[in-house]
């Protein structure tokens, strides 16, 4: 089985579609995020990057998928951290993202920090373009950035709003709003900040896609402890 596209659409949206801008904008930019959404299904053999769930930044290879409850829509893999050689994992393309190897090179724009939390800010950026889209256009920045700065500030991430903007630019976004978004996106950071406490955490900042997810000392030790493999 060759490459089959699913859906043109983002499953948790109506709107936005691979075809077009920002989506399609990303994937010509090489965004890892843009690219996984096109529910590509790998072949039996081949090996997957998980960008979601507990596996993010973990790889597994598709093996056969007979003899299984997975649906005909899913497919399973063999995990390489999973030491139990009878274990699979059920992959959901209309739900798990995942890229492909080769996988491609990390873009240069890509903000510092582990898969997880760069996708956290990835999701919430496509939703405030959403948003964005469907007010007039005094309101079209803020409804951007609105669900970006909660975003940034819930998940304590350590990321500047000149690092965020690139990633808007790889997604087309215009440089006509770069200075309105600085300042809206360090205004609200601050503001939550002061009033609500939860700075950003610093030891969250790494080189991109260096980890799956950040994980506190303490953390990790239980997860090796749980699930053998960090």
């Amino acid at each position: 089985m060759g490459e089959i596209v699913l859906s043109n659409l983002v499953h948790w949206s109506h709107k936005l579609r691979l075809d077009k801008p920002p989506l399609s904008s990303g994937v010509a930019s090489g965004c890892p995020y843009c690219i996984s959404k096109r529910n590509r299904r790998p072949l039996v053999g081949q090996r997957i990057m998980f960008l979601t769930s507990g596996d993010s930044g973990h790889f597994g290879t598709r093996i056969e998928d007979y003899h299984t409850t997975a649906r005909l829509d899913q497919f399973l893999v063999k995990m390489d951290c999973e030491q139990n050689a009878e274990v699979a994992r059920i992959v959901s393309p209309s739900n798990d993202l995942y890229l492909i190897e080769p996988v491609p090179p990390v873009p240069v724009w890509m903000l510092p920090l582990s898969v997880e939390d760069a996708l956290s800010i990835h999701e919430n950026m496509l939703r405030g373009i959403e948003r964005a889209d469907a007010v007039s256009k005094t309101d079209w920045l803020k409804e951007l950035c609105y669900p970006i700065v909660a975003c940034c500030w819930l998940r304590r991430l350590p990321v500047s709003g000149q690092e965020i903007w690139q990633m808007l630019t790889a997604h087309d976004i215009l440089e006509e709003h770069k200075v309105a978004f600085l300042e809206l996106y360090d205004f609200g950071i601050s503001l939550l900040v002061r009033t609500q406490g939860r700075p950003a955490v610093k030891r969250k900042r790494m080189q991109p896609f260096s980890h799956g997810k950040y994980l506190t000392d303490h953390q990790r030790n239980l997860w090796v402890t749980h699930f053998g493999h960090d």
